[in-house]
């Protein structure tokens, strides 16, 4: 036993010294041919003899830690180092540097090392090697498996930003079409490592059996040095420089994922189209919006006579009185002119909204009395009391020319007409249902031309037969009334008639007329009230992004004017101004319906 201690201890430096120079060999044999044959400066195919040389300095089942392979792959959200490397094989590692590279260049940095623990015939020799590689790699190779670096992306997105939803096959087209337009585009990796060559000694043959990191140095491995921002958009390629970004937005954030910048994104977290800025097709851009239009409108302004229990006259008799009748022209036409302004909900949609507008019109309308008015009322001639009549004669008129603004406050729901699919396009075509009260104001002027009769009936006391009494019941029948009227004086003696007489009774302070013309304009027609409006618009926009559109469509309008006739006159006297019948504000409906059209200016 001490004869074979003694012989080891004679012969060990002579088997380290042999078995150094192995290693030296195998050292020099590797930094010589582990650039596979490619050169610095040249996009030639490696060398297939010094690619050879290379695995044959490896043991069959050798590993090698990778430092400059990598792949975008991002394992986390706005991952600091998406350009991952993995442990491969000999033939793996040596076929994909050959394949994926050009323009390799290997320096070594520093003396070798060689560590000689622990030999024995299957010795392992660590030699620690620091390095710094250089190469440019084919993109297609560094976005590797599509779909898998898709799914990781849109669920992070979905994730982080709660996208509503993302067209996975959308952003792998655009990935996939980043590649297939520019697929000799290439990134430019370089590490910066010290890596522990193992030697294997068996049977006195060395081979190297794995090459990996040195662990007690700083890693800096598959650094990109045309990524700056590492987003796997390359800075000549990257709209956003310094930014993080998306593939999607040439390098710029794109939170949805759906090609469009969210600078230029309408909707920053919904997938939509560049159509329309990035919102879906059928999504409207503009929270506010102002419209001016122009249209053409049918007007019914009918018109009722004064209720006669509404009469401003003196304890009027309604049993001696007749409302009469009144024809209204029908349906008028006018030009009509509105603005607006509408404010629509939300963030995403913005479908339903408010509306404020103006609008004003102006036309003129003719009444025609087909029916005698006969207003009868309690009236003392300044010593008897008596029944005073005026009458509107049939075929009396007025003209009235309406001045109309009505102010509505609308409630608004539009959409879409189409609901396609599309990938680039917005949708042209949208419809508006608006309703909704509004405050509607008539400023009126009256022009006039009419007959009226002014009469009186007196009643005689029939107890006492020599004295003018007033009775709250008129008894037609009775042989005491006294009938100041015109057709009662016309039937007893129409010679001198109806009007010599009043003449006669005017000049002894009575106050009474036949068939007097009252013919004139009277501005002061006002009224005002509460309408109710309906509108339904179809849109069309005039540029992609909705700035501009046009707009036409129908509308109507109902105000129900309640009766506000209370205290309301025609005449008293003979010499009192005539009082149009605009101004009993008798109850009446407006109507109007037509057709508009103009431009839409979005916000």
């Amino acid at each position: 036993m001490k004869y074979y201690l003694s012989l080891f201890i004679f012969l060990m430096p002579a088997w380290v010294g042999a078995q150094g120079i192995k290693d030296t060999l195998a050292i020099n044999d590797l930094i010589e041919s582990w650039s596979l044959g490619l050169t610095e400066a040249s996009d030639d195919a490696a060398d297939i003899r010094i690619f050879n040389k290379y695995k044959s300095l490896f043991w069959t089942d050798a590993l090698i830690e990778d430092d400059l392979n990598g792949s975008f792959a991002p394992s986390i959200y706005k991952d600091p180092e998406p350009y991952k490397t993995s442990p491969a094989t000999v033939e793996v590692y040596a076929h994909d540097v050959a394949l994926e590279f050009k323009n390799l260049k290997i320096t070594v940095n520093g003396p070798i090392i060689y560590n000689y623990d622990n030999l024995s015939s299957d010795s392992v020799i660590n030699v620690s090697i620091a390095r710094t590689i250089y190469g440019e790699k084919y993109r297609q190779y560094v976005i590797k498996n599509i779909d898998s670096l898709v799914a990781h992306i849109v669920q992070y997105r979905m994730e982080q930003d709660n996208i509503e939803e993302v067209n996975a096959e959308k952003v792998s087209e655009a990935i996939r079409n980043l590649i297939k337009d520019r697929d000799n585009r290439t990134y430019n990796f370089q590490a910066s490592n010290t890596l522990i060559v193992s030697i294997t000694v068996r049977n006195n043959i060395a081979r190297i059996n794995s090459i990996s990191l040195d662990p007690g140095t700083k890693v800096e491995n598959a650094i990109c040095l045309n990524d700056d921002d590492r987003d796997g958009v390359i800075n000549e390629e990257d709209e956003c420089p310094g930014q993080m970004g998306d593939f999607t937005a040439a390098g710029c954030l794109d939170s949805d994922l759906d090609g469009i910048a969210d600078a230029d994104d309408k909707c920053d977290f919904i997938y939509g189209v560049a159509g329309n800025s990035g919102c879906p097709p059928d999504y409207f851009l503009s929270n506010v919006n102002v419209t001016a239009w122009i249209g053409a409108h049918l007007n019914d302004a009918g018109l009722n006579m004064p209720s006669l229990d509404q009469l401003g006259y003196n304890e009027p008799d309604i049993l001696q009185s007749a409302e009469g009748k009144l024809e209204s022209p029908g349906l008028i036409f006018s030009p009509v002119f509105g603005a607006d302004i509408a404010w629509y909900f939300g963030k995403k949609k913005k479908r339903a909204g408010i509306a404020l507008g103006i609008s004003y019109t102006g036309f003129s309308a003719d009444y025609l009395v087909t029916e005698d008015a006969v207003y009868t009322f309690k009236a003392n001639d300044g010593q008897d009391d008596y029944r005073r009549r005026v009458t509107l004669q049939e075929g009396s008129t007025e003209t009235i020319d309406y001045k109309i603004i009505n102010v509505p406050l609308l409630f608004r729901y539009r959409d879409m007409f189409s609901k396609k699919k599309t990938d680039k396009e917005s949708f042209k075509w949208s419809w508006e249902f608006s309703i909704g009260p509004s405050y509607i104001a008539f400023n009126n002027t009256a022009k006039y031309n009419a007959n009226i009769d002014i009469e009186g009936i007196y009643q005689v006391d029939t107890i006492t037969q020599d004295a003018v009494t007033y009775y709250d019941y008129y008894n037609e029948s009775s042989t005491w009334n006294i009938l100041l009227t015109a057709d009662a004086i016309n039937q007893q003696d129409s010679v001198p008639g109806a009007n010599a007489v009043f003449d006669l009774l005017n000049n002894s302070g009575y106050d009474f007329a036949t068939g007097k013309n009252y013919s004139g304009e009277d501005g002061n027609a006002d009224r005002s009230g509460f309408a109710l409006n309906v509108m339904f618009d179809v849109a069309y926009k005039l540029d992609d992004k909705g700035k501009l559109a046009l707009k036409f469509g129908a509308a109507g309008c109902m105000a129900p004017l309640s009766d506000q006739s209370s205290g309301y006159q025609l005449v008293n006297t003979t010499n009192d101004p005539y009082n149009p019948l605009y101004n009993s504000k008798a109850k009446s409906i407006y109507y109007s319906f037509g057709i508009h059209g103009g431009l839409v200016f979005n916000f």
